[in-house]
């Protein structure tokens, strides 16, 4: 009689257990079913335009690894904009959007030529290299976004980014440098000052390592130096939060977004 209990209330939890990972799995599928998907058919022209970006740095002859290639970037470039337009850092983007906009471009900077005012960059762009321009502008300003909208959630991913990559954040603690005969010591705090007030010696410093010699005017007279000992230390994480943030999501987070919203992008070809 206690074996059959027994049996009774391990066939019930058996059930219960299977029916809490049925519950589990279809919830799964619902959350995979509600994620809307955006379907854009790509002209032959529109393939044609990557595929001539992709092929300046693929060139290998097989053509469907061409093909491939392709279709990856441009998934890439609508994912980009999709997260740009999610972040509220850009407009829907479309291939004949992005020609009207170079023209309309080309024109301004052409009219700012003739005006005699100055134009940065080159003074007409071609399709490939404004869709070049756009886009790394695009992730700065979407970097830039999830940053400043960041939660505790990313801050939590962000700190064990910092934590497993330590040699990505350390900073000057110290530098030992010898100037003439005499031996000194700069800090970290110190080097605000020095970068205002001897801005070479601070460029010296800042930017060399233990061994190097230079050589600064002072008072009139050259004088020869060398660094000695270079000193490094990990920065710490709240003192800095907003830059390893930003280097998270520069490094590693922006392209799992990308990921996720590829998923959203069906780019169906003609």
């Amino acid at each position: 009689m206690k074996n059959k209990k027994m049996l009774v209330i391990s066939t019930c939890i058996i059930i219960i257990i299977i029916g809490i990972l049925f519950i589990s799995e279809m919830m799964k599928k619902k959350e995979q079913e509600e994620v809307p998907q955006v379907v854009t058919t790509i002209s032959e022209e529109e393939y044609n335009f990557y595929c001539e970006i992709v092929q300046k740095n693929y060139k290998g002859k097989d053509k469907k690894k061409l093909e491939e290639l392709t279709k990856q970037y441009a998934e890439n470039v609508y994912a980009q904009y999709t997260l740009g337009q999610k972040c509220g850092v850009c407009e829907p983007y479309s291939y004949e959007y992005l020609k009207m906009k170079m023209e309309t471009e080309n024109q301004q900077r052409k009219a700012k030529k003739e005006a005699g005012e100055v134009v940065y960059g080159t003074l007409e762009f071609k399709l490939d290299g404004y869709l070049q321009y756009q886009l790394s502008n695009l992730r700065l300003s979407i970097i830039d976004s999830v940053v400043k909208n960041s939660d505790k959630t990313l801050e939590k991913k962000a700190k064990k980014y910092w934590e497993e990559h330590q040699d990505k954040f350390k900073r000057i603690a110290s530098v030992e440098y010898r100037l003439d005969k005499e031996t000194k010591v700069v800090t970290w705090k110190d080097f605000p000052m020095l970068e205002k007030t001897d801005s070479q010696l601070f460029t010296y410093l800042y930017e060399g390592k233990e061994g190097d010699t230079f050589s600064i005017e002072e008072n009139g007279q050259i004088v020869e130096g060398e660094i000695i000992k270079k000193t490094m230390e990990k920065t710490e994480f709240n003192e800095n939060k907003t830059e390893i943030i930003k280097n998270y999501v520069g490094s590693v987070y922006y392209d799992e977004l990308i990921e996720q919203l590829k998923e959203e992008n069906v780019l169906e070809y003609e």
